[in-house]
């Protein structure tokens, strides 16, 4: 089945995707004219409809090369989540957050209290409400530096 793509959305680096009954979940980014590009969208496409997707911006993440620092997308409690690396001010980064529940108009995000850096690889999951996120990141801000894993487990609301 041909998917209703909208002519003026064109992702460069599409970052992951996920079925589910409902429909198609994809995360990606469409190049502009800066360096690391624009900021990491959502797509959303409804089984029940033939309409262009929905479009929701996640925001702006720090980025290895041209490829975004963000996870796969997760869907629990209802909800589709997508952990990211945040760039802030002064070159350092916040783990962030990000999740929407088909029909509402925007995502929301959350900043998570748990060592950020740029070089980092996320990826979550879901069993039932609950959420894991894990990925390596450098824990004395140096780099090349002393790297962990680290999780984050919570419960979806």
């Amino acid at each position: 089945m041909r998917l209703p793509w909208p002519k003026n959305v064109s992702p460069s680096f599409l970052e992951d995707v996920l079925v589910v009954s409902e429909g198609i979940a994809m995360t990606g980014k469409e190049m502009s004219s800066a360096q690391d590009g624009g900021p990491l969208k959502f797509y959303w496409f409804d089984h029940d409809s033939t309409d262009a997707p929905v479009v929701l911006t996640i925001g702006k993440t720090a980025c290895i090369y041209h490829f975004p620092v963000a996870s796969n997308v997760a869907f629990a409690g209802g909800r589709f989540w997508v952990a990211y690396m945040r760039p802030t001010e002064n070159e350092k980064f916040k783990l962030s957050l990000w999740s929407w529940k088909p029909g509402d108009k925007e995502g929301r995000v959350e900043d998570l209290d748990s060592p950020a850096d740029w070089n980092s690889h996320l990826s979550i999951a879901a069993i039932g409400d609950h959420l894991c996120l894990a990925y390596h990141c450098v824990t004395d801000h140096q780099y090349p530096g002393s790297a962990r894993i680290v999780t984050v487990f919570r419960k979806t609301k």
